[in-house]
């Protein structure tokens, strides 16, 4: 089991790219449970995403718990018409084991991918080639509490991988120069997740989750070159990963219908501002501009059991943006929009395997004004495909 951890980690750190959504937020949820209830989630927290939307979820587990699966992300952006790369594709895993220590304590190991945006654009005059990439993978170990029948609590340690990748000309206050460059980073940071659950009765559920502010330190290597002439230079840089609150309210209208709420708060503007570079050898910093703004998220999602084995679940969200007017740009592209979900799920003695699809459209209109760098339309179509599987024992 520890091989297959480990692997599953290194899987991530090397595919963890991801596609445009409100921000940084994932587009619809993690994983095919909650992504096939488009991210309602918070209130029934019954499989390992609950590393993410709500770690008091483990006391749900009475025998040893262990899952894996993998999100397939194909994202279609557009601006003012210019298609990004169409081949782009992206696989993000998700994988956790949960472990009761006694009648009220469970322990519990899991990785999940909650934050992630990229663009990749080929050349297409008037605009440059470009290539961005900045996510956050967390292993998160987590103790979760039954305080009584109807009262759960708990919290998880978030040590946080960061990728950061920057390939385009030099720009100065979003003018491109003749310079190529292409940068990229990682490195780590470290942050909490607290969740709570209540059960004031048999049908209804209340969750509660708040995932504290990340902020990696990167440490990277930069190729900068004006026509013949290449420098390579390293640098350092930092970037905050906004803190999430998010309620959700589950409520069971028969033995086989139960239907959940979600609504979250990100918190951009409290910790992105800007973004330096911070070159060794040139001894100087490329500052950015990102002044990004809080934004929220709404999912209704519900779960019905066809019969013993299987589960059909189904949702809708909106998400809206958090990249202002005068900082949006192909590099850093961002849009208000909807998604649906679909999922099925056959449970089989201790096993379970389930599939869910996520699909993902919305455009932004920015209108030239004072201060808005690159008008124009944006739009983006996202199509995620999820498979887990599980084993209790």
């Amino acid at each position: 089991m520890k091989r297959s951890v480990l692997l599953t980690i290194l899987i991530s750190i090397l595919l963890s790219n991801q596609c445009f959504a409100g921000g940084l937020n994932r587009i619809g949820g993690i994983g095919s449970r909650a992504g096939g209830m488009s991210g309602a989630f918070t209130a029934i927290a019954d499989d390992v995403t609950l590393f993410y939307y709500n770690p008091a979820g483990m006391s749900q587990f009475e025998t040893t718990y262990i899952e894996a699966g993998v999100d397939v992300v194909v994202p279609r952006l557009k601006y003012n018409g210019h298609n990004s790369d169409n081949d782009a594709w992206h696989a993000l895993p998700y994988a956790g084991v949960i472990y009761p220590a006694n009648d009220r304590v469970n322990i519990g190991l899991g990785l999940t991918v909650p934050y992630g945006m990229g663009a990749s654009f080929k050349k297409s005059w008037p605009l440059p080639e470009t290539e961005t990439l900045l996510s956050l993978t967390n292993i998160t170990p987590a103790l979760s509490l039954k305080l009584c029948d109807k009262f759960y609590v708990g919290v998880g340690l978030n040590i946080g991988y960061g990728q950061f990748k920057y390939r385009a000309p030099f720009d100065v206050d979003g003018i491109f120069l003749p310079i190529c460059t292409d940068n990229e980073a990682s490195g780590f940071g470290l942050g909490t997740t607290i969740g709570l659950m209540y059960f004031p009765t048999d049908k209804l559920t209340f969750g509660l989750t708040y995932m504290s502010e990340l902020k990696v330190n990167f440490n990277g290597e930069s190729d900068i070159s004006i026509g013949p002439i290449s420098i390579r230079d390293k640098f350092k840089s930092d970037f905050t990963f906004p803190p999430r609150l998010g309620l959700g309210i589950a409520y069971q209208f028969t033995d086989r219908l139960t239907v959940d709420f979600d609504a979250n708060w990100y918190g951009y503007s409290k910790t992105v501002n800007s973004m330096t570079l911070q070159f060794d050898k040139l001894n100087f910093g490329k500052t950015t501009k990102l002044n990004w703004q809080d934004n929220f998220s709404l999912h209704l999602g519900a779960r019905y059991r066809l019969n013993n084995d299987w589960w059909l679940r189904a949702g809708m969200a909106y998400q809206n943006s958090a990249i202002p007017d005068s900082t949006i740009s192909q590099l850093t592209p961002d849009a208000s929009g909807w998604d649906v979900a679909f999922g099925l799920e056959c449970e089989k003695d201790n096993f379970s395997f389930g599939v869910g699809t996520i699909y993902g459209w919305g455009e932004n209109d920015v209108e030239p004004n004072f201060g808005v760098r690159y008008p124009g339309k944006y739009e983006a179509q996202t199509l995620t495909v999820g498979l887990q599987a599980s084993w209790k024992f």
